[in-house]
């Protein structure tokens, strides 16, 4: 007898994961199940891998990808960080070998991003997502040059088989996962979905990372993101592991999203005030 489906069906599949048929993520990034999803959450394979770039435009990007190199390294270089709070919150999961999720807004890629790229250097081992459209181009090879681990996927697209990868990569190769946590294109500070139900799938806790600059100005784009002054002083911060339990309803997402977005600005508020002093 075929399956009869109903409207107003729970949005979780029997293996504790969403159902992508029948969820969706809000446009205030919050998760709303019962609704059904796009196309965009069905995809098999992700965006960048099906497109084919001349090779003007592949020289570009490569071009530009060094141009990008160049400016973070002269602000790696310029900018020293000062001290690093709660690194035994990271350094406890390396020695157990157990998996993490580690969040960051947009905003903190420059700082954020350079530290787990030469913790991943050192020896963890950390998967880092990227938006599979054309924008994620030049963050993948960015990451690729450094030779770490890169995912190409977000909860709004292509997340079916981001998630897939995201589960294997984490059960069976135990790696961390590294996010922007309101990625790739906001709305600002908001925590999307998918790494709770990552997080609720595997077991693994979500880590908060962030960075404060003690003179610093932010650009007029939609994460408002952080440029540092030459030779300012750099303060990163890491939060202690949130733990979601495996029983966490879909309908309860909403509050830990909440939950989690305090936790995220709380640690960027520990970095500035230590940046600051």
């Amino acid at each position: 007898k075929p399956m009869e489906h109903k409207r107003n069906e729970t949005a979780e599949s029997p293996n504790g994961m969403a159902n992508p048929a029948t969820s969706v993520e809000t446009a205030d990034g919050r998760y709303a199940p019962g609704r059904r999803a796009n196309e965009s959450w069905t995809s098999g394979r992700t965006e960048s891998t099906m497109r084919h770039l001349s090779w003007g435009r592949k020289a570009w990007y490569s071009l530009l990808t060094l141009l990008v190199r160049g400016v973070m390294r002269l602000f790696w270089w310029s900018c020293p960080v000062h001290r690093v709070i709660g690194s035994e919150h990271l350094n406890g999961l390396r020695s157990s070998g157990s998996p993490t999720i580690i969040a960051y807004w947009h905003q903190m890629h420059l700082f954020c991003g350079n530290y787990l790229l030469r913790r991943s250097k050192a020896g963890d081992r950390l998967a880092f997502l990227i938006s599979p459209s054309l924008t994620g181009e030049v963050p993948a090879a960015l990451v690729r040059h450094w030779n770490a681990r890169v995912l190409r996927g977000s909860s709004t697209r292509s997340g079916g088989q981001s998630m897939r990868e995201m589960h294997q990569l984490m059960v069976r190769d135990r790696y961390s996962i590294v996010i922007t946590a309101d990625g790739p294109k906001g709305p600002l500070h908001k925590f999307k979905p998918g790494a709770l139900l990552m997080s609720r799938m595997t077991g693994a806790p979500i880590v908060p990372i962030a960075y404060g600059a003690k003179r610093f100005t932010n650009w007029h784009t939609w994460d408002q993101f952080i440029i540092p002054m030459p030779f300012t002083r750099i303060v990163i911060a890491i939060g202690e592991p949130y733990q979601i339990p495996k029983d966490t309803r879909i309908e309860d997402f909403p509050a830990v999203q909440r939950q989690l977005e305090a936790l995220v600005k709380k640690t960027g508020a520990l970095a500035r005030e230590a940046a600051k002093a």
